[in-house]
């Protein structure tokens, strides 16, 4: 009974309604890598006036990617003044 589902496996034998289902499933993966391009571009848009302050975060180890600096200034803020030490921003 195995046997022959092992054989199509192995084959490469799919139902027409397995066919549709996977086409279903490309097709929102397509839209959903869309949406997350056309996010990432705006992401980009917005923090575009904070470049300078971006790049000084990228020299820091481990803080590689664009999009984890604009994270960081996005919760932290670009006004270093709100805190009293390096302690105090790090906790």
């Amino acid at each position: 009974k195995k046997l022959p589902q092992l054989r199509d496996a192995i084959n490469g034998y799919i139902t027409s309604e397995q066919v549709g289902k996977l086409k279903v499933i490309k097709a929102h993966y397509e839209s959903l890598e869309s949406r997350k391009a056309e996010l990432e571009e705006l992401i980009l848009a917005l923090a575009a006036p904070y470049q300078q302050e971006l790049t000084i975060l990228q020299t820091a180890p481990s803080i590689r990617s664009e999009f984890t600096a604009i994270r960081i200034i996005s919760e932290i803020g670009t006004n270093m003044e709100a805190f009293h030490s390096a302690k105090h921003l790090c906790s």
